[in-house]
């Protein structure tokens, strides 16, 4: 059974880091809507680990990148090479702008199935036509939509 490492809490973080590292999968639970409609908030995405694997950093492709209490999810978007150190751009599917350039080696895993409920994605396929403009109204229908009956 591989471990579920749940967002939220600092130390939990710090062990999903830890068992990426070692080379494990590990389960988190998503929130927010940076990668609606790809990813929904309470989707359960299991990230496998980055580091070593050998695995080629192809645009299209889900990240999660470390953050100091969290994972940040986006879509990796390119690469570039700096002084020697490979850089990459990363954007949610309904954000407006990219983030900013960030060292490979803030990869910690790529993400490689989502559970939503009984549907499974295996292995998502890299996209690179994302819309992220009508992405981004969906979410602001879909959070209008939630909010109406509460």
């Amino acid at each position: 059974m591989k471990p579920e490492i749940h967002r939220g809490t600092g130390g939990l973080h710090r062990l999903g880091s830890e068992l990426l590292g070692e080379g494990l999968t590990v389960r988190v639970r998503a929130s927010g809507y940076s990668m609606f409609p790809a990813i929904h908030p309470g989707d359960i995405i299991e990230i496998e680990p980055f580091a070593g694997t050998g695995v080629a950093l192809v645009p299209g492709t889900v990240v999660a990148l470390r953050r100091e209490n969290d994972f940040v999810v986006h879509r990796l978007l390119g690469v570039f090479e700096r002084d020697g150190q490979l850089w990459l751009f990363t954007r949610g599917d309904s954000v407006l702008r990219a983030d900013e350039p960030v060292p490979a080696e803030e990869i910690a895993g790529t993400v490689i199935t989502i559970i939503r409920g009984s549907r499974i994605v295996r292995n998502p396929l890299p996209r690179t036509n994302v819309h992220y403009r009508w992405n981004r109204l969906m979410v602001m229908v879909y959070e209008g939509v939630k909010g109406i009956g509460t």
